[in-house]
């Protein structure tokens, strides 16, 4: 292969890129060189592979050379791959779609757009119409359209008693999700190639209907370094109704409006989330700031049902320093014992002696348990 590479005898492209996907990664990867150094007269052929390949190994094959080769006819191809059923292939269509650069961005600019029109009339038609031809061609509608408002609807009918409804709300939601996966990896492209001009215009994605697509719009947001969507994204991290995409607004808002006061607030807010992931971020942005306001809601965190914000709660509290201790002190009798724990811990690392003889009085007097113990002699040497 490596050699029929070099010599680059048009015959050969035939049969190499019938061979793409070869089963063996290093022989596969020489195709893959091989093709490549044949040019632009190595397109035809890819493309007519591509057309025909029904094996993702070869079709991820394809799409990697078609992207190394970078000609613009190819572009749409490799776009429609963003699509694909199978994660392999859409990461290697979004890895061959970054290597064209800025000239691409438009086009996937426009697959961001989804359908906002009124969608009710077919919903309807497709849960209760009495006759079923009008409930397919209702599924079927949806499913073109690529409305991920449907999808919790479409999922009720994959249980259907008819067969053919069941089926065609699976068919529609295959679209809808490949659909989805589309707009997720124009975002991913998008994020590698572009700059803050353009987050504008990714901004629309973070009121996609699909979760998925709202995740990536965040990350392409913190990529882009978007600090003029600082406010829509404290919107998100209070906002959205899925935890992961609140979590990651949070994770980029640290960077992207480090010492505001918007992010202090949105912070102290989010400390009160249902979803631990969720506090967990906050607990993490509020030691960045070290302000007094920040200091009884930390503490309270310290009480928190999941161990790693506890954990957090009290690194941030660590960032105040001695000023911290008295109020500390008061909390090494808490009622909880994975807060004391916590306490004890910071009272340690902190290393302010006021705080050796309380501990040194609640071993000799409170009996505490021996975990409590444990790390209260641990503090109690780093104090010392």
């Amino acid at each position: 292969v490596t050699a029929l590479g070099k010599i680059q005898n048009l015959e050969s492209l035939k049969p190499l890129v019938t061979l793409m996907g070869e089963a063996d990664r290093t022989v596969c990867h020489a195709i893959v060189d091989a093709v490549v150094q044949f040019g632009a007269d190595a397109i035809p052929y890819l493309h007519s592979a591509l057309h025909h390949s029904r094996d993702k190994a070869k079709t991820s094959a394809i799409i990697q050379a078609l992207g190394e080769l970078k000609q613009p006819e190819s572009m749409p191809l490799i776009m429609d791959h963003l699509s694909s059923t199978y994660f392999n292939v859409r990461t290697i269509a979004a890895k061959a779609l970054s290597r064209y650069g800025k000239p691409i961005i438009d086009a996937l600019l426009s697959m961001l757009n989804t359908n906002r029109t009124d969608i009710s009339e077919l919903l309807d038609t497709a849960r209760n119409d009495k006759v079923s031809d009008n409930r397919l061609r209702a599924i079927r509608a949806l499913g073109a359209l690529q409305d991920h408002r449907a999808a919790e609807l479409l999922k009720t009918l994959l249980e259907d008693d008819t067969p053919d409804i069941s089926e065609a709300a699976n068919e529609a939601l295959v679209e809808i999700g490949t659909s989805a996966w589309g707009r997720c990896g124009a975002l991913v492209v998008l994020g590698d190639i572009g700059d803050e001009s353009i987050v504008p215009f990714v901004l629309k994605a973070l009121e996609d209907d699909s979760p998925h697509v709202r995740f990536e719009s965040v990350k392409a947001i913190g990529r882009l370094h978007g600090t003029k969507a600082i406010e829509n994204l404290i919107e998100v991290a209070k906002e959205d109704p899925v935890q992961e995409v609140r979590t990651e607004a949070l994770r980029h808002l640290r960077e992207l409006a480090a010492d505001t006061d918007a992010l202090f607030q949105c912070a102290l807010d989010t400390l009160q989330d249902e979803q631990a992931s969720v506090r967990l971020e906050a607990t993490r942005i509020l030691g960045d700031f070290v302000k007094e306001s920040a200091i009884q809601p930390l503490l309270e965190r310290l009480a928190d049902p999941v161990w790693s914000v506890r954990v957090s709660a009290e690194n941030a509290l660590c960032s105040y320093g001695d000023k911290i201790v008295p109020k500390l002190l008061q909390l090494i009798h808490h009622e909880r014992q994975e807060a004391r724990y916590r306490v004890i811990s910071a009272l340690g690392r902190l290393g302010d002696r006021r705080a050796v003889e309380p501990l040194q009085n609640m071993l000799q007097n409170d009996e505490p348990a021996p975990k409590i113990v444990e790390i209260t002699k641990q503090s109690l040497a780093l104090l010392k």
